[in-house]
């Protein structure tokens, strides 16, 4: 009787199974960054520390645990507004529908516009950015807080704030130095 024995120096470790494929990561992507563009102009650049996708999910969504800075671009390319927070959790059905959360901030650089929150809703598909949280908004004529969230176009340029707080507005009321000769 011959005996044939057969061994391997490495065996691979066998992959433990998947438990469930809709809570398991399908990607995950370090220092992540995309642009999108559109006939060759960029309207958009996202970056991220850390992407997690999960596309086995019955509702595919994106995660970003580490934070993620988004900047939107006029059709001339100059940067008009940009989006950061702490958190943010994107997911693509039924909408395009992304959730910041955590110091979010809104800046729009064209109108000097600043929103600070915790809560942020960006809808893509609807060019919407909106919250329920209470808000901050700087100007350059004043301080506006709104207690109950507020709604916006998604570059932050034309906004409506529900039940308006405490706000300061400034007033330039200085009158302008006569320059005129008086005898």
């Amino acid at each position: 009787m011959a005996c044939i024995v057969v061994a391997c120096g490495d065996k691979e470790a066998a992959a433990p199974p998947i438990e469930d494929e809709a809570t398991t990561p399908t990607m995950q992507v370090r220092e992540f960054k995309v642009n999108y563009t559109e006939y060759g102009k960029t309207k958009t650049r996202l970056t991220a520390p850390l992407l997690v996708r999960y596309m086995m999910a019955p509702e595919p969504y994106s995660v970003f645990p580490d934070g993620f800075f988004v900047e939107f671009f006029t059709p001339e390319e100059t940067l008009e507004s940009q989006i950061t927070a702490n958190y943010a959790l994107y997911k693509e059905k039924p909408e395009e529908l992304w959730k910041a959360v955590g110091d979010v901030v809104v800046i729009n650089f064209e109108k000097q516009q600043k929103l600070l929150t915790d809560t942020l809703y960006w809808n893509r598909q609807a060019h919407t950015i909106y919250t329920s949280a209470p808000v901050h908004i700087e100007t350059a004529d004043g301080i506006i807080n709104g207690r109950n969230g507020m709604t916006s176009d998604e570059h932050f340029s034309d906004y409506e704030i529900r039940e308006v707080g405490e706000s300061h507005y400034f007033f330039n009321d200085t009158p302008a130095a006569d320059t005129s000769n008086r005898m």
